[in-house]
């Protein structure tokens, strides 16, 4: 989830914050995803989030952001070689 600098950050999300930029957004339907990118190399993740949510936000290629993970909302994929 992106954070808003406004709101307190839940206990169970403190420990999972990452700071990064959005890179690219695709609107895929009912709901935007995001790449997100934590380090130098590339992208690290990528965001689903609902439309409503997409636009509520104001978010846009480029910006500063950030974001929190749930553990349960965490997938690791091996890297393609």
């Amino acid at each position: 989830m992106v954070l808003k600098a406004d709101r307190p950050i839940k206990k169970n999300l403190k420990a999972n914050i990452f700071t990064g930029k959005i890179v690219r957004i695709v609107e895929k339907g009912s709901e935007h995803t995001l790449f997100f990118k934590h380090s130098q190399k590339d992208y690290d993740f990528e965001i689903s989030m609902p439309n409503l949510a997409y636009r509520s936000l104001c978010l846009k290629e480029g910006q500063m952001v950030n974001v929190a993970f749930k553990w349960e909302s965490i997938w690791l994929l091996p890297e393609q070689e």
